[in-house]
């Protein structure tokens, strides 16, 4: 589990962030998952002549143990986290927004942001 802490008492200091990336054994099997299925996508027939070759320690690792250790060591971010205050139906006890954006268990609070996404869509 992540964890965010104040650095300082100055609030324009940034806060030490750590994602804690690939720390769960859930996190891993789904890092070698997604790996594997993207070369699996990149070998069928339309993309013939298209990818030439893998790229970097990710690219070069073969076994499930090898892509968990390449993908810890080059896990990083753009910190633009999404989908950390989850939406839900309002008459629900998980999620932190209802439909209409209210924080629940406030009066009048709204997330507008991408903290609010319920799954992102890459593009």
């Amino acid at each position: 589990m992540g964890s965010v802490q104040l650095a300082s008492s100055d609030p324009f200091t940034f806060p030490l962030i750590d994602p804690a990336f690939l720390s769960s054994d859930f996190d891993v099997g789904v890092m070698v998952y997604a790996v594997k299925a993207a070369r699996r996508f990149v070998q069928t027939k339309p993309w013939d002549g298209f990818i030439v070759d893998r790229f970097g320690d990710v690219g070069s690792a073969e076994t499930g143990e090898e892509i968990a250790a390449a993908s810890r060591a080059n896990v990083e971010t753009i910190w633009h986290p999404t989908s950390t205050a989850r939406m839900s139906p309002k008459n629900v006890s998980w999620g932190v927004v209802d439909p209409q954006l209210l924080v629940k268990g406030t009066n009048g609070l709204r997330i507008v942001d991408a903290s609010i996404f319920v799954s992102v869509t890459l593009c």
